[in-house]
């Protein structure tokens, strides 16, 4: 805001000075002198960019060179005197009758005191203005002789419109009043026109432009009447309550929502006056204890309404406790309902308010209904073995699953060589029989493996020199069978690791509990890493409780991609029995398996998490101290099929001992044969000019894709291909699983080389 005090003096005279056309001055008369402030010789030596600082050659050009012979130009301009003080002015340039490139003069008069009083009262307006946006109001002129209603910039944004173009009148205004307000608006309105009051307000809701309403406050004083005393013109002001209005209504809702979720959870509140012993309650605190208005609520009532059992010890809790000992109240308790005679659990909860000298005046608190709580707890208990056990054979149930899976691979090789054996031994030989023997037991061994599902034992634990690196080798296949197609397993394993003294079996179950927490935890897949590293600890330090000492060990890391955990949650990971999984989904007590293991083994395991960064656990074990290819004859040459359809096959297959016998069994049967070790290398080939089968030969659980989804990407590629998919699970599993397409070419493994001649004629022949 312009300062008052310092109020620039408006100079009548005009000053003049005449300029060259490169802006020098030439020659300036007396008011310009006092004007700028300068003595004559000193102003006749300036130019113009002296006395204008935003002068420009290029600006003195084009205000010089615009103005014709005879003509003038007329500007306000921020000049600057002698002190470097500015002041507004009125800039008129004129040329007299001469060639354009002559001298111009210069008309000054000072303005500074008109656009002072200007920019004051822009300010005003503007101060009240933004008064008027911060408190959401608007101001209103009500003409009651022409029935027009004027209104503040601010009234009509309020409501949406344009303020340059709103109009408004007496009738158009009752108008965008709601329909279910207009009456009693109108109504009060009138009441107040004829009436003698000397204002009104009344709350009511408007349309907007949009077509929504809004919450108006509108006061309004009548402030000039005609001859008669009839009203002609009242002003006042709108305001924007809409969000006062919101926050009244959701206060409205929430004293509902918490009136409403008390009588569903069945949570009563009471306030008790100590020195009385008088209380008072919600109505959900009566329907928990039975009772109605006339019911006694002082403490002698409330103790008559618990169990005689506890009647006296509940007193005693209150008084002495409580009351006597300033602490909270935090109780269960047996009550009897009065109405009903039915006896509830209550779980009560209070807090004490002392008075000045510390003395308890009252306790505010509330007593909620936990009999359900209380059976369901009986109910966990009574069903909390039956759900270990669950837990343990689903875990055992997935290790069968592995296993047998893994048998049929291996039962696969068996039989695979026994008849490839046996279709080179002469029938005369004696050591043909040995090959039949070793196909009996083999199918014996298929016939058997579907038991291991239903079957578990107990080992002897000892502890033995163990390399990490040959244990988590030997558990890898089959922690990726037991995790699923969805998780993929990655062994990272250190070199030259040192041995451990750990039981191999309880190695495996440190390894089967980790990874089955892992998928867990990645229940839309993922990958697990298990990593091996020898490490050297040179100082003791402590690592999340555990104090290690200096010296050697070998650290297993086993990490995931899976959710994660918070620190409350990672807080509380190896305690018994303390799960993040629903109930039937686990017990609890798979980490602190692991826990007792690796103290039991002289280590130590720490884990790392944060939410949706998934899980690090690693596990260290002391070193243990220091103690002081087969040949193969060539096959001969073994019988093709009858006039194979295909002469060229390309075998998938990532398991390589099985890749081998299948390879071996079909270059017997005459076919020529490349093999893939993962559908992406198959891919790759299928991408070459020039490459072409007649046969894909592919398993269907494979690492990073699925056989079938191989056979989609194939058929993209080569139209015409034809497939045989063989696997150690049958397709009826598959199937259900919804990996398998009912009716595809299909072979179970294991298989022999006649299956198998039988089931590629029939892939070829669709047969």
């Amino acid at each position: 805001m312009p300062d008052r005090k310092n109020k620039p003096h408006n100079g009548q005279a005009v000053a003049v000075v005449r300029f060259a056309p490169d802006g020098k001055v030439l020659s300036a008369d007396r008011q310009a002198c006092e004007l700028f402030g300068y003595p004559p010789e000193e102003l006749a030596v300036l130019s113009l960019s002296d006395i204008d600082p935003r002068s420009t050659e290029e600006s003195r050009k084009a205000c010089f060179g615009n103005v014709p012979a005879g003509c003038a130009s007329k500007s306000v301009r921020e000049l600057r005197k002698k002190d470097g003080s500015l002041f507004r002015a009125t800039v008129i340039i004129h040329r007299a009758e001469t060639p354009d490139d002559g001298p111009v003069v210069a008309f000054i008069h000072d303005v500074s005191t008109d656009l002072w009083t200007e920019e004051a009262l822009r300010e005003s307006e503007e101060r009240l203005r933004l008064a008027l946006k911060a408190g959401n109001q608007g101001l209103y002129d009500v003409d009651f002789l022409t029935g027009e209603v004027t209104v503040s910039p601010e009234y009509a944004s309020m409501l949406g419109y344009d303020p340059a173009t709103f109009r408004l009148t007496i009738d158009s205004w009752m108008g965008m009043l709601h329909p279910e307000e207009r009456d009693s608006v109108v109504g009060k309105f009138r009441a107040y026109y004829y009436g003698d009051a000397g204002g009104y307000s009344l709350v009511f809701r408007q349309r907007t432009r949009s077509g929504a309403y809004k919450w108006i406050y509108s006061t309004g004083k009548i402030v000039a009447r005609d001859e008669e005393g009839k009203p002609v013109r009242m002003v006042g002001t709108h305001t924007d309550i809409t969000a006062r209005k919101e926050i009244e209504e959701a206060l409205r809702d929430s004293e509902y929502f918490l009136r409403r979720s008390q009588e569903v959870a069945r949570l009563g509140s009471y306030k008790l006056d100590i020195p009385s012993g008088k209380w008072v309650g919600s109505h959900v605190l009566d329907e928990i204890f039975g009772i109605d208005g006339g019911y006694p609520k002082d403490v002698a009532g409330w103790t008559g309404l618990v169990v005689p059992e506890q009647r006296e010890q509940m007193r005693d809790y209150l008084e002495r406790y409580v009351v006597g000992g300033r602490n909270r109240f935090d109780k269960e308790y047996r009550i009897v309902r009065r109405s009903d005679g039915e006896e509830r659990w209550v779980h009560g909860l209070g807090e004490l308010e002392l008075d000045g000298q510390g003395t308890p005046v009252r306790m505010i608190g509330t007593i909620l209904d936990v009999t359900e709580r209380k059976a369901a707890e009986r109910e966990r208990q009574e069903i909390e073995e039956a759900l270990r056990g669950s837990q343990k054979l689903e875990t055992v149930g997935r290790l069968a699953g592995g296993v047998a899976h893994e048998f049929n691979n291996l039962l696969s090789i068996i039989l695979g060589y026994a008849d490839l054996m046996r279709s080179r031994i002469p029938g005369g030989d004696p050591v043909r029989k040995y090959a039949d023997e070793i196909e009996k037991a083999g199918g014996r061994a298929r016939d058997i493996t579907a038991q291991l599902l239903a079957f578990s034992r107990r080992q002897i634990l000892a502890p033995k020199a163990v390399n990490l690196n040959d244990q988590v080798a030997a558990m890898a296949r089959t922690l990726g069978k037991v995790l699923g197609d969805e998780v993929r397993v990655d062994f990272l394993p250190g070199e030259d690791l040192w041995n451990v003294l750990v039981d191999p079996a309880q190695m495996d179950q440190i390894l089967l509990n980790l990874a089955v927490n892992a998928r867990d935890a990645m229940p839309g897949g993922g990958r697990l890493t298990i990593g091996t590293v020898n490490e050297r600890i040179e100082e003791r330090c402590d690592r999340k409780g555990f104090s290690l000492a200096p010296g050697d060990y070998v650290r297993l890391t086993v990490s995931d991609e899976g959710a994660g955990m918070d620190r409350e949650t990672l807080s509380h990971i190896f305690e018994p029995f303390f799960s993040t999984k629903g109930v039937g989904k686990g017990t609890g007590l798979g980490l602190p398996t692991v826990y007792g293991i690796v103290k039991q083994s002289g280590g130590f395991i720490e884990a790392d998490s944060e939410p949706g960064e998934g899980s690090v656990f690693r596990v260290y074990f002391p070193r243990m101290a220091q103690d002081g290819g087969s040949g193969e004859a060539p096959a001969p040459a073994g019988e093709a099929g009858a006039d194979p359809a295909a002469r060229s096959v390309l075998l998938v297959e990532d398991d390589e001992m099985v890749r081998k016998l299948v390879l071996r069994q079909l270059e017997g049967l005459g076919y020529g044969v490349v093999c893939a070790v993962s559908p992406h290398e198959a891919l790759d080939l299928f991408g070459k000019p020039g490459f072409s089968v007649d046969l894909l030969v592919t398993d269907v659980m494979m690492p990073g894709m699925k056989g079938t989804e191989l056979w989609r990407k194939v058929r993209s590629l080569r139209p015409g291909a034809k497939v045989l998919f063989i696997s150690g699970y049958t397709a009826e599993e598959m199937s259900d699983r919804g990996i398998f397409e009912e009716g595809a070419p299909f072979l179970k493994k294991p298989f022999t080389r006649a299956e198998l001649a039988r089931a590629i004629a029939a892939a070829i022949t669709g047969r």
